[in-house]
């Protein structure tokens, strides 16, 4: 028991009293931080234990922020090994921002083949996950597993989607914690690019009803994939590759108008916080511990790993990004009120250039002449090999002496690893050819440039030798309207990188490419 002497004062009394509630203050301020994530304005990148040399993508956490839910790609402990497809993982929270090692989950969710997460339950006792699962295959639609009494996930059961038509490709999604709701990204017969976002709904019998497009105010003719919907403001965030933004792929946000799913705000570019000059996606905020996940290309090695931010740099990164736009140093091509002298203005200008002459390039004739084969590249590789550069050194010298023929680069890739990084390779191996092209002087509004992932491939991917004839950019050759074509210059030498074993290739005609 402590004593206070009689001489201290009234004032001496209050000046202590002060000091307790100042300390009670601290000392709640203190305790009500416990468990949040520092507030730093930066993106950190999650630590070893759930990012690997390897591909991360698509972090989900379950409602009560314990577990962190993944898919791993081309990680030697999947199912299937390294060269199958991708697996789901799990990870428990250990601190405010650490997680245990993950583990597999194992089969019967996860198998040979590509396997994703759309979403879990609001009691964590079901998930949603992409694919039908079938005796021998998979096919394209969603599955349903839940967790059964002993912990253990169980075999995953078709949801049946009235009239679902999927192309060939990729097909991700977001399941809204209304359980009732699910965004689905997928390339159907009335899509407007390559992957385009649809919502269904659960009916009372637990089948989902027909996909509806959202509409071309999101959807452009490049993918929109990685849905997450804000239930709490009606804000879905997705990434794209179909409108001027930083880099490969952007993220971005647009408001739901009415209860029609179809009309929405413009979409919004979150900028040079969560936005670079790679691969951006699978953005998703978890409310409960206040933070934000997303999905970055590592430069090192062109995969992606996840990294968190504290949910109120959100805001920040949108305060900084709409006060650069007023004072005119918006570094986002294509938005509106910038000063057009400006390095954002002139940026935009020529990125309007470059859209009308895609534009007029996509409707001339495509040419396909023997001499320019196929330009091949190393497996999960885009750049040039000595033979190709020499390739495109004689398609340079033919586009130099035809100065009025334009040049379309359709990238592909092999069968290993996901339909969406195939698909992201398969761009950039055009790209990179389109980039060696206009580096010795040929104008880039005289190159298209696709990318088709692993969607058409020219012979068999169940050997090496056919995958390395899969792992390719095809040359086409669009004459201007005005002239007859004539081959004025004949290559030589094109150097034969397939051997003579390369059978002809498919000649898609794809649609309207998306703006670079």
């Amino acid at each position: 028991m402590v004593s206070i002497p009689f001489q201290l004062t009234m004032k001496k009394i209050t000046e202590v009293r002060n000091l307790v509630l100042s300390g009670l203050t601290i000392m709640t301020a203190v305790m009500s931080s416990y468990g949040q994530a520092p507030k730093k304005f930066a993106l950190h990148k999650m630590d070893t234990s759930v990012n690997n040399e390897f591909e991360e993508i698509q972090p989900i956490t379950s409602r009560d922020g314990q577990s962190l839910y993944f898919v791993r790609s081309l990680n030697p402990k999947n199912q299937g090994g390294k060269d199958s497809g991708q697996d789901i993982w799990i990870a428990k929270k250990t601190g405010d921002t650490t997680w245990s090692a993950p583990e597999n989950m194992g089969m019967p969710v996860n198998n040979r083949e590509n396997n994703g997460i759309l979403g879990i339950s609001n009691d964590g006792k079901a998930m949603l996950i992409s694919n039908v699962y079938l005796k021998k295959k998979m096919d394209p639609g969603v599955s349903m597993t839940t967790l059964g009494g002993d912990g253990k996930w169980g075999a995953p059961v078709t949801q049946i989607i009235k009239d679902f038509t999927i192309q060939k490709g990729f097909l991700g999604g977001y399941w809204l914690k209304d359980e009732k709701t699910l965004i689905l990204t997928m390339k159907s017969t009335g899509s407007v690019g390559r992957e385009d976002l649809y919502v269904t709904f659960r009916d009372a019998d637990g089948t989902w009803s027909k996909p509806l497009h959202l509409g071309n105010s999101v959807n452009t003719p490049g993918f929109e994939i990685s849905p997450f919907y804000s239930e709490e403001d009606s804000i879905l965030y997705f990434a794209s590759n179909g409108r001027d933004g930083m880099g490969d792929a952007d993220i971005y946000r647009s408001k739901r108008q009415d209860e029609t799913w179809t009309k929405w705000s413009k979409p919004e570019n979150l900028g040079p916080f969560f936005n670079g000059e790679g691969f951006d996606a699978y953005f998703y905020i978890s409310k409960t511990d206040s933070l934000i996940y997303l999905a970055k290309e590592n430069p090192d090695n062109s995969y992606t790993d996840l990294y968190y931010t504290h949910l109120s740099n959100l805001k920040e990164a949108l305060k900084r990004l709409a006060e650069s736009k007023k004072s005119g140093d918006n570094i986002l091509a294509g938005e509106k009120g910038i000063n057009p002298n400006s390095p954002a203005g002139k940026a935009a200008k020529e990125a309007e250039e470059q859209r009308k002459a895609e534009e007029e390039l996509n409707k001339r004739e495509r040419v396909v002449i023997k001499d320019f084969d196929n330009v091949l590249f190393d497996f999960a590789k885009f750049d040039l090999r000595p033979e190709g550069r020499n390739r495109m050194d004689k398609l340079y010298d033919y586009m130099v002496t035809n100065p009025t023929v334009g040049v379309e680069l359709i990238g592909h890739a092999d069968s290993i690893d996901t339909e969406l990084v195939n698909l992201i390779l398969s761009v950039k191996r055009s790209e990179e050819c389109k980039q060696y092209l206009f580096n010795k002087g040929i104008s880039k509004r005289r190159i298209l440039t696709h990318g088709f992932g692993k969607q058409l491939p020219t012979t068999t991917n169940l050997t090496s030798e056919g995958r390395q004839l899969n792992r390719r950019c095809e040359i086409n050759i669009l004459p201007d309207n005005r002239a007859k074509l004539k081959l004025e210059f004949k290559p030589e030498n094109m150097g034969d990188e397939t051997n003579g074993t390369k059978k002809p290739a498919v000649k898609p005609k794809p649609s309207k490419p998306a703006n670079k």
